[in-house]
């Protein structure tokens, strides 16, 4: 029996939940989960390292690197067969009070009243982040 998957935190959902490729090809829309959708989002759009992100998401390095190799082949295929992505659906949960540390300039979520960064421990130069959410 395998271990429990672990729900993947997710900042804010994505401002559009369908792509459509213009193609008059028919097939079935390509599926791109919300873990998916953010790994490529913070990876590649706002150019994170897959340390933080791993961070961000609340997974392991090996698990992110897992979503995002899994994301990155479902764009491609949409790309080359001419199909539609639709984004939505997995095990997530949305992040509610997330912090910036300044010192090592990562972003977290705080759910058990502990403001400490998660990599450097540092509770000094942490602000909140409610005017981006």
């Amino acid at each position: 029996m395998g271990r429990i998957k672990k729900k993947r935190r997710i900042h804010l959902p994505p401002k559009v939940n369908y792509f459509a490729s213009g193609s008059q090809r028919s097939g079935a829309d390509i599926n791109l989960g919300l873990d998916e959708f953010e790994a490529i989002k913070l990876l590649d759009f706002e150019n994170m390292n897959q340390e933080k992100v791993a961070v961000c998401m609340n997974v392991s390095r090996p698990t992110l690197t897992r979503i995002y190799e899994k994301a990155r082949q479902k764009i491609a295929a949409a790309l080359v067969e001419g199909r539609n992505i639709k984004i939505g659906g997995g095990d997530f949960y949305y992040a509610e009070n997330w912090y910036a540390c300044q010192k090592c300039d990562i972003t977290y979520n705080v759910y058990d009243e502990k403001e400490n960064c998660p990599m450097c421990n540092s509770n000094e130069q942490v602000s909140r982040l409610a005017e981006t959410l």
